[in-house]
């Protein structure tokens, strides 16, 4: 498992993170939850290592893979060379898999910077699927989806994380997504982090409507 300790974070003088303390279980797909500037997005660049930190941060995979919110790919190659670069080694047979299951198979040729906001998402979210990490963090991936397509995204990521040694750490604002793809939901505040391992709508809704 992942150990987050008193992990604290500032900007111009700011506090953002206040001594957070969290654990991510290994092979698991947990969700942050909480309010805007609370530090979800914060603590997700934390882990990855984009910034730095006070605090400890026990047991961190050597290989790490992180899907933006705002896709970073390059725009003069195709969908299936964004994807490699990232997943040199990757086979034909998973990469036309994965394109497929996420309806675009069809775009694998297709210069990113001709692509719609929803289909640089999916690209966005397989090239780090398929990274082969130990640890994936997703920011908002999902957010520019129609429901077909978040559901087949939802799908994928549940069945790699089945059958994989992949550990998930999600940030969403989606009650939605949280409630379908989450082992675990980490309910975060200014004054600390709640996690629930048994949660209903009701009791999200509740949660989130009294930050």
């Amino acid at each position: 498992m992942i150990v987050l300790k008193n992990i604290s974070k500032e900007f111009d003088g700011v506090k953002i993170l206040d001594n957070v303390n969290l654990i991510v279980k290994k092979g698991k797909i947990t969700t942050l939850l909480g309010g805007s500037g609370v530090g979800k997005t914060t603590l997700l660049n934390a882990i990855s290592g984009l910034i730095e930190y006070n605090g400890e941060i026990e047991n961190l995979p050597s290989k790490i893979a992180y899907a933006f919110q705002t896709p970073a790919l390059i725009d003069n190659l195709t969908v299936k060379e964004n994807i490699k670069i990232a997943s040199p080694s990757i086979s034909e047979e998973e990469l036309n898999y994965c394109l497929e299951k996420v309806d675009i198979l069809s775009l694998q040729d297709k210069l990113t910077v001709n692509l719609s906001a929803g289909e640089k998402q999916r690209v966005n979210f397989l090239r780090a699927l398929l990274n082969k990490a130990n640890l994936l963090l997703i920011d908002e991936t999902f957010s520019s989806l129609d429901i077909k397509s978040k559901l087949k995204c939802e799908e994928l990521l549940k069945e790699y994380v089945k059958k994989g040694n992949l550990t998930v750490i999600m940030v969403t604002h989606d009650m939605g997504l949280a409630l379908s793809v989450s082992d675990e939901i980490a309910v975060i505040t200014k004054s600390g982090v709640e996690v629930l391992t048994n949660f209903s709508e009701k009791l999200l809704k509740d949660k989130l409507f009294n930050l």
